[in-house]
């Protein structure tokens, strides 16, 4: 159906699409829409394998080919399993056990969620002041990649629900080396992101830690100054 203008090839006239050109009489055929192209899936294995063992060359392929892959999800349900272990312990009758595992699948993927953009954001600062060249948007992604070794707490959190129980122990043995795995794995993809040395790697990483310590002690100052003070008898 005839509708819109078209620019004849022939004469380059612009007129109402009328299927010829009224100066030339030449048949106007409109050009296709140009295509857009879909994202790329990361090649070869498994990130979520691969972040393991491998985690240089996965972090290279996901900034390269899927920017976005696992930025949401990855902090999410890191936090809801830190979170479901930390909370689980304290359940009793007063604090059941559903109200608290409700609690954390708000509370525990927010503080992820913060914590992972917050560092992101301060680690690009600090990483480039040691000569770094990772961008923001990079060091997010890379320290939500770093949450893989935390995943397992998704399922660990149960047999810390009784702390009596032999598998209780074994259970925060077991999550304390995947918290340390992760913190360790976040040095080595910020120094592939930043392209800097492990050593310069620990530093940003400990400096940044620094700087949200301030930041925490800040806020805790200010929110403690607007309490009404105390009145005299």
């Amino acid at each position: 159906m005839p509708g819109g203008t078209i620019r004849c090839g022939g004469c380059g006239l612009v007129q109402l699409d009328e299927g010829t050109c009224r100066r030339c009489g030449r048949a106007l055929v409109a050009a296709p829409l140009p295509r857009r192209p879909r994202p790329r899936p990361v090649s070869g294995p498994s990130p979520l394998r691969d972040i393991w063992l491998s985690p240089r060359s996965t972090i290279r392929r996901l900034v390269a080919e899927a920017p976005t892959r696992g930025l949401l999800i990855l902090p999410w349900l890191a936090g809801l399993g830190g979170f479901l272990v930390s909370m689980a312990p304290m359940t009793n009758d007063r604090f059941p056990l559903p109200f608290a595992v409700a609690m954390c699948v708000v509370v525990g993927p927010l503080i992820a969620y913060t914590v992972v953009f917050v560092s992101g954001f301060l680690t690009t600062w600090t990483g480039r002041m040691l000569g770094g060249q990772g961008q923001h948007h990079e060091l997010r992604l890379a320290l939500a990649w770093s949450q893989v070794p935390l995943l397992p707490s998704l399922v660990l959190w149960l047999p810390a629900a009784d702390p009596g129980a032999p598998e209780a122990l074994l259970a925060a043995v077991v999550n304390l080396a995947l918290l340390l795995w992760s913190e360790a794995l976040a040095v080595v993809l910020i120094a592939e992101v930043h392209a800097i040395t492990l050593v310069r790697s620990c530093v940003a990483v400990l400096l940044a830690w620094v700087l949200k310590l301030a930041l925490v002690v800040a806020a805790v100052v200010y929110f403690a100054s607007m309490l009404p003070g105390k009145t005299p008898a």
